[in-house]
């Protein structure tokens, strides 16, 4: 029997029988360099598939038919050699068993606990009457008028915040929304299937990086002081930084999760009213330039890695860079702390992409310094500063070879 035959009647490539004969698996005659299969390599192929079947490793199988082929008159000596063999198999799977049957039991009780979640439905969250002591118009600095509100629980689900300069903004299902929220994705946003797809595609060293610097700076939170403060996380994107820290601000007076894009604060709002133990959070929708929270209210500004991508958001210009802090100061109360984690291209071993040359100025560290400086914003300490290369969000914006820094910065800004 030819080579293709003998694939063909065992449905399996040439590769692999080649493989097994490297293996002394098989042991076909050879005439003109071609191999030819016999009743007894058949017989041999259909050994092995028995033995796959019964979890024999590659070595395994060759032992046993080497033993075979040297003991095919010692019946009795060869029974003895294969019960050895079958009894230590007998007692691997049997350990095997235990384990997945352990493994399964645990799997078992997870999804059922998943499911007990998932099915958890929790009251949900409006903007609580207290909060609005900490609303003003952005524009003229005035106090905002609510009308057409929808209350329960004393809360504002829905209504119109308006000032008699022509500003205003609206609150829809409990989130506050401004003339500059985006909406960046199609109408059927999934933002599980969405977060899903962006974990499938991110290499895990990158994950990992991210989640080791953003528990530094976590830590540097616990230090100080968190009751009773006001709280604004800028850019909260999947909500990563504050689905793990938010039962450290349990006590505090507001948590503001404040994100640019539509969809992304309605999944985040959606996800979190389904979670234990929260502290009182505020969401709005809106550029940092147009959010209506009143002067020098915000005791602490997080920014995880937030800053790249609200750039990037709305496509912005070097300039951009400026009213950032300026903003940002703004908002400040005289006992206040920025944490920040930012994202650089080491200077000299790095360039950006064509076409987000309009940018780079976000994207290097003295530029950031001197921002800092001209806003009198004084970093405390940098207490986490680690380089790696071109991977994760970054790919496409910098190009390939380029040194990438990702840095903490614990900042105050110095009232004068």
């Amino acid at each position: 029997m030819k080579m293709g035959d003998f694939c063909k009647n065992f449905d399996i490539n040439s590769d692999t029988v080649r493989y097994y004969i490297d293996e002394g698996l098989l042991a076909p005659r050879k005439r003109n360099n071609r191999y030819e299969f016999t009743d007894n390599d058949l017989r041999d192929m259909e050994s092995i598939n028995k033995y796959k079947d019964l979890n024999f490793s590659i070595k395994q199988i060759a032992q046993i038919m080497s033993y075979s082929r040297i003991s095919i008159d010692e019946k009795s000596i060869y029974a003895s050699f294969i019960m050895g063999f079958y009894k230590k198999k007998e007692t691997e799977l049997l350990e095997e068993k235990k384990h997945i049957e352990n493994a399964l039991e645990l799997l078992q009780n997870d999804i059922k606990e998943l499911n007990s979640i998932s099915k958890m439905k929790k009251e949900k969250v409006g903007i609580p009457f207290d909060f609005f002591q900490y609303l003003e118009c952005p524009k003229c600095g005035k106090n905002l008028l609510l009308n057409d509100a929808e209350v329960k629980n004393s809360c504002i689900f829905e209504g119109k915040l308006n000032c008699e300069c022509g500003y205003e903004a609206n609150i829809i299902d409990g989130i506050i929304y401004t003339s500059s929220s985006v909406k960046r994705f199609e109408e059927d946003f999934d933002y599980v299937n969405f977060k899903k797809n962006y974990v499938g595609k991110i290499e895990s060293k990158f994950t990992s990086k991210i989640y080791t610097i953003g528990r530094q700076l976590f830590d540097e939170i616990k230090k100080e002081d968190r009751n009773d403060k006001v709280i604004l996380e800028f850019g909260v994107g999947f909500g990563t930084f504050f689905s793990h820290a938010k039962n450290e601000f349990l006590e505090s007076k507001f948590y503001i999760l404040n994100d640019i894009d539509s969809d992304i604060i309605k999944a985040t709002k959606s996800y979190f009213e389904n979670t234990e133990e929260n502290p009182r959070i505020i969401y709005i929708c809106s550029d940092i330039r147009n959010i209506p929270i009143k002067k020098h209210s915000v005791d602490y500004f997080i920014n995880f890695f937030s800053m790249m991508e609200y750039f990037l958001y709305l496509n912005s210009t070097n300039d951009y860079l400026e009213y950032y802090y300026k903003d940002i100061v703004d908002l400040l109360a005289e006992d206040n702390m920025l944490f920040e984690l930012h994202m650089f291209i080491e200077k000299y071993k790095g360039k950006l992409e064509k076409d987000f040359l309009t940018i780079e100025k976000f994207f290097f560290e003295d530029n950031l310094l001197d921002e800092l400086e001209k806003n009198d914003i004084e970093v405390l300490r940098k207490p986490l500063r680690t380089v790696t290369d071109v991977i994760g969000d970054v790919k496409g914006i910098v190009k390939e070879g380029s040194n990438i820094i990702m840095e903490s910065f614990i900042s105050k800004h110095i009232k004068k």
